[in-house]
């Protein structure tokens, strides 16, 4: 992503003039010309400027790699036919162009290689494309561990464009920030009074939605043009179940927010639903009268613009998924389980709006040391259950996927060790990150459109803790 000129290696990214512009292009066009990859090309930062008549744009990029793999072509396609193109190699400026294609020659065979571009027009950094990787390394070497931030509880989103944006609570629990994911980004605090996990969502036009609690009860806050604004939801709100469960926000098609959380009314503890579909009227809330536990991603809208809603009961003995219909929620499926730590499950829509689950099934009796991670799924014919895995002992955070078709789910296991598992033609496979620094506590994940998997966790350390990005591409 492109970093934030202003820090200490920031050097040209925006001109004030057209000759310091004309000056720039000239210059990084100099750097190819004579073919050498020199401090004016390799490290000067960009970051992305609008104007009314020249928004950024997407640049749409594919990496091919020679079979001797000790080089790769990238293409791209223009939004403008003005720009001049920074290709930027694993995160570092390697060339600057004028064309719509370039061979990176500097490769090392069987090693993995990403790139973007990014578009220079006269009103700056107008453009960016998506992230094209090559390589061949082994799945379990592929992952690439990146701190964000000192904090706990994280929650991630990819927007529109294949942008990150993650939000997390302080290391003592307190405290929500934010962070757009780029080089030379800094985070971002949102609110001082936030006591919970926090649940993240951007909309189509790149607006971050973020629920949590606090002190005032449920809160939402808002992002757009880089300013935040905050309001209290229901005075009446908690948690999802533990501080660590928090409630679950999800967007309807429109962007219309809606936050699924426990509140409390005379001493009786039940699920609600709050929207707020006109900024003016405030926010409209539903009490489902369901009495459980929610989590972060507990919360899904499908195409019809319908709420469904995954929870397990108090005792964590069953659980369940709901559907909003006209007269009220309707269940739509009861799994019974074996009494399990109670924390709210994630429920994911497929295109269609059929749901899955995931989560964890202690075997009876409940003294069982066994435990299995099963998946729930909705078909034409009633809901289907399958073992993922199976653990000697309860893990904590489970989150889950089905973009493209690819069922998969991710988990912090017994140990505190990040797993993934990803269902194909016939069975589960799983894997391990081979290594995290510390054990994790917490999970969230997404597959961005050009399956780009990014996961994020909280990894313990001695007296703090560290959030932690994850990212590969199959």
């Amino acid at each position: 992503m492109p970093p934030d000129p202003q820090g200490a290696r920031g050097m040209v990214v925006e001109a004030q003039d057209r000759r310091t512009r004309t000056a720039v292009r000239t210059s990084r066009l100099a750097c190819v010309l004579v073919g050498l990859l020199v401090a004016a090309c390799s490290n000067t930062e960009v970051t992305l400027n609008e104007s009314p008549d020249d928004a950024p744009q997407t640049i749409e990029l594919k990496a091919t790699a020679a079979a001797s793999g000790t080089q790769a072509t990238l293409s791209w396609t223009t939004p403008n036919s003005k720009y001049s193109y920074r290709v930027d190699r694993n995160g570092t400026g390697v060339a600057s162009v004028s064309e719509l294609s370039w061979t990176d020659t500097a490769l090392t065979a069987g090693q993995r290689y990403c790139w973007k571009v990014y578009g220079l027009s006269g009103f700056g950094w107008q453009a960016r494309s998506n992230e094209a990787c090559v390589g061949t390394d082994p799945a379990t070497t592929e992952w690439r561990l990146e701190t964000l931030a000192a904090g706990r509880w994280p929650a991630i989103a990819v927007d529109a464009t294949g942008e990150l944006h993650v939000c997390w609570a302080g290391v003592l629990g307190t405290g929500i920030s934010y962070l757009r994911v780029g080089p030379g980004r800094k985070a971002e605090a949102v609110d001082a009074d936030g006591q919970s996990q926090c649940s993240l969502a951007v909309d189509t036009s790149g607006i971050v939605h973020i629920a949590y609690t606090s002190r005032f009860g449920v809160r939402h806050a808002r992002r757009e043009s880089d300013v935040w604004t905050s309001a209290t939801v229901d005075a009446q709100g908690l948690a999802g179940g533990r501080r660590f469960d928090g409630p679950a926000i999800a967007l309807s098609a429109e962007g219309v927010p809606r936050i699924a959380y426990r509140r409390t009314v005379s001493g009786v503890v039940s699920l609600a639903v709050a929207t707020r579909a006109d900024p003016a009227s405030g926010w409209r809330i539903d009490p489902t009268a369901i009495q459980g536990l929610v989590g972060p991603r507990s919360l899904a809208v499908d195409p019809a613009g319908i709420s469904r809603l995954a929870t397990t009961d108090e005792l964590g003995q069953s659980v369940s998924a709901w559907r909003r219909d006209t007269a009220g929620w309707v269940r739509e499926t009861a799994q019974s389980l074996a009494p399990t730590a109670g924390d709210g499950p994630p429920i994911a829509l497929d295109t269609a709006g059929a749901a899955r689950l995931a989560w964890w099934q202690r075997d009876a009796p409940t003294t069982a040391t066994t435990v299995a991670l099963k998946w729930y799924e909705a078909t034409p014919s009633g809901w289907t259950a399958e073992s993922v895995s199976s653990f000697e002992g309860l893990g904590t955070r489970v989150a889950t996927s089905i973009v493209g078709g690819t069922r998969r789910v991710a988990v912090v296991d017994p140990a505190g060790t990040v797993r993934l598992f990803t269902r194909g033609a016939s069975a589960w496979t799983g894997e391990t990150f081979p290594t995290q620094g510390g054990a994790a506590a917490s999970l969230d994940f997404v597959v961005g459109a050009d399956g780009q998997l990014r996961i994020v966790f909280d990894r313990a350390l001695e007296g703090s803790g560290s959030v932690v990005l994850a990212s590969r591409k199959p």
